[in-house]
C-alpha cells in the first residue's frame, strides 16, 4: 500500500478515517451507538458507491437534528442511504455527487433547503431532486419557488425522501456500478484498511 500510494496518501487516509470516527462521536453518545453509526456509513458508503467522507458528513448533519426530525439510528441510516442511491440514479461523477452531499449536509444542518444547497442538488443531483418532488408530490420545478419561500425545511425533504425509498431502492437496483464508483469503493476499503 505504501509503495502504491506514498506515504502522504496513506497519512491523508489515516486522517480522513479519524475525521470520520470524530464526526461520528459528536451524534453518538454510548460506544454501541458510535459503533452502529460507523458500521452504517461504512455499509452505506460501499453499498452506493459513494465516497465515505461526504457520507459520513451527510449522516453526522442529519443525525445532530434527528431528535427534531424524530429518526431512530436506523432512521438516520435509511435516510442517508436512499440520499446515497439517488446519487447514483442520478448519473453524476463522483466529485459532483460529493459536492451534491456536502451542500445537502449543509443544508440540514441549518433546517432548510434554498440556495447555494438547492441549486446543487437539482443541478449535480436530478435524481435527488426528483426524488423529493415526487415524495412532495410538486413538479420539480416548484422546488425553486419552495426553496426561495423558506419552505423546503429539513423534515419535509425527510419526509419526502422515506416517501420515495422504495422507488429510489427500485431505480437504484437497475444501475450498474461505473469505473469511478468502482474506484471510490476501492478507496474506501483502502482507507478502511490504512
Amino acid at each position: 500500500v505504501a509503495s502504491a500510494f506514498g506515504a502522504g496518501e496513506i497519512i491523508r487516509m489515516a486522517d480522513a478515517w479519524t475525521g470520520l470516527n470524530n464526526r461520528l462521536r459528536l451524534v453518538t453518545e454510548r460506544q454501541e451507538e458510535f459503533a452502529e453509526a460507523q458500521a452504517n456509513v461504512l455499509r452505506i458508503a460501499q453499498e452506493t458507491r459513494q465516497p465515505l467522507d461526504a457520507t459520513a458528513e451527510l449522516y453526522q448533519r442529519i443525525a445532530q437534528n434527528q431528535e427534531a426530525l424524530q429518526l431512530s439510528g436506523q432512521g438516520v441510516a435509511d435516510v442517508v442511504s436512499t440520499i446515497s442511491k439517488a446519487m447514483v440514479v442520478s448519473g453524476t461523477s463522483a466529485q459532483a455527487a460529493e459536492a451534491a452531499l456536502v451542500q445537502l449536509g449543509q443544508a440540514f444542518a441549518s433546517g432548510v433547503l434554498r440556495g447555494e444547497e438547492l441549486n446543487a442538488v437539482m443541478e449535480q443531483a436530478p435524481g435527488l431532486a426528483r426524488a423529493i418532488a415526487d415524495g412532495l408530490g410538486v413538479p420539480i420545478g416548484t422546488l425553486r419557488e419552495m426553496g426561495k419561500a423558506g419552505e423546503l425545511t429539513a423534515a419535509q425533504v425527510i419526509a419526502a425522501l422515506q416517501k420515495q425509498s422504495g422507488a429510489v431502492d427500485e431505480a437504484f437496483g437497475g444501475m450498474d456500478a461505473t469505473i469511478s464508483q468502482a474506484m471510490t469503493n476501492l478507496r474506501t476499503s483502502l482507507q478502511i484498511f490504512v
